[in-house]
């Protein structure tokens, strides 16, 4: 598969400057997630989030949430952003991972997400611009590839052609209301929509017991460089593989900055330990949250019964430690069969990646098999 050169990203930006004179009127500018204008870089985000879906829940992009996805890697995040007379106008936010090859060979990798624009610039080429600018700005970085969430629209949407890998897997974003009111309310249902909740709430209510010899306890800094190992070890085995450290994932797990937080769950059969279930807090409005899972993985030797009454745990946790109304799990970072526990399937998402050095590993298989978060 042939990468994207800095040489076809360049073209693509003079293209754009002749089809829209308006362009060059920008200031461009590149900053790590450390040093960017968080406040004005979320601000834009959110108001084309509303613009286009009105105030449906959402990812909360806040400079909380860029610190804490910057806390969960040794490397730095690259944004790539414009500005007009009235300041930041396009955001293309990257997202900092460590990731590696089959081998174990570290490989630059970043997610790219948060692409917006103030609503003067929406259809003026703005946002094909910052993709040809993120682009130059990553391989200028060293970067191997770019990950990329897209939302789809059918489950049997048709995939791009292989060599782009713009769309290598779908993955499905399930949902579990551990509040039913409130999640009905918050999520729009209608009538009919939320008894259909509320009896899948009772048919697989949330438990809080887990059965002897099994144990949860919260994170314990002491045991992170153990609880990294477990994670890299027992992630599904991919041609693609994240690499999990000690502080990354105890920075993920201890971050706290109201309202978002992360939080950070270890399950013990007996004194071994058997599974981490890890994610963050995310705030929909000043006095409602649901659950994000970042993470779920659990020892094979762990039966399948076993495994989802850890989940059930993490789940009460989240509604009685947390405060939460809902969970909210991607399957790229949990392979249970969550559509028979309770949990309903709410979005469909494309997996992609554009390769930007010629990496074996980067194939539609890999990168559709990616644990990865949504973000």
């Amino acid at each position: 598969m042939r990468p994207v050169t800095a040489e076809k990203a360049e073209l693509r930006c003079a293209g754009l400057l002749r089809r829209y004179p308006e362009l060059n009127a920008l200031r461009w500018r590149v900053r790590t997630l450390q040093d960017a204008p968080l406040d004005a870089i979320s601000r834009v985000i959110q108001s084309a989030w509303e613009r286009a879906y009105g105030k449906r829940v959402r990812i909360a992009f806040s400079p909380g949430f860029f610190r804490y996805v910057s806390a969960a890697a040794r490397s730095h995040g690259i944004v790539t952003f414009a500005l007009d007379e009235d300041g930041v106008c396009g955001v293309l936010a990257g997202v900092p991972m460590d990731w590696a090859d089959a081998a174990g060979k570290g490989l630059g990798a970043t997610l790219s997400t948060g692409l917006s624009t103030t609503a003067r610039w929406e259809s003026a080429g703005l946002v094909e611009m910052l993709m040809a600018k993120h682009a130059l700005n990553l391989i200028d970085a060293g970067h191997a590839l770019s990950f990329q969430w897209r939302a789809t629209k059918s489950q049997h949407e048709e995939q791009l052609p292989a060599r782009t890998i713009q769309r290598a897997g779908q993955v499905v974003l399930f949902a579990k209301p551990l509040r039913c009111g409130e999640a009905i309310r918050r999520g729009g249902l209608s009538w009919w929509e939320g008894l259909g909740v509320r009896g899948l709430a009772l048919r697989h209510p949330v438990r809080r017991r887990l059965p002897a010899p099994l144990s949860m306890t919260h994170f314990d800094v002491r045991r992170a460089l153990e609880y990294a190992a477990f994670v890299n070890d027992f992630q599904p085995e991919n041609g693609l593989r994240r690499r999990f450290f000690p502080e990354t994932l105890q920075g993920q797990c201890t971050f706290a900055e109201e309202p978002l937080r992360g939080a950070g769950l270890a399950f013990h059969d007996g004194q071994n330990l058997a599974g981490m279930v890890w994610g963050y807090v995310n705030p929909v409005d000043v006095d409602a949250a649901y659950f994000a899972v970042d993470g779920a993985v659990f020892h094979p030797s762990l039966p399948a019964a076993r495994r989802l009454g850890c989940l059930e745990a993490a789940e009460a946790h989240a509604r009685d430690g947390l405060g939460c109304f809902a969970v909210l799990i991607p399957g790229s970072v949990c392979r249970l069969p969550l559509a028979r526990r309770g949990y309903l399937p709410v979005r469909r998402y494309a997996l992609g990646a554009v390769p930007y050095l010629a990496c074996p590993q980067v194939k539609p298989e890999s990168v559709g098999g990616a644990f990865i978060e949504l973000r």
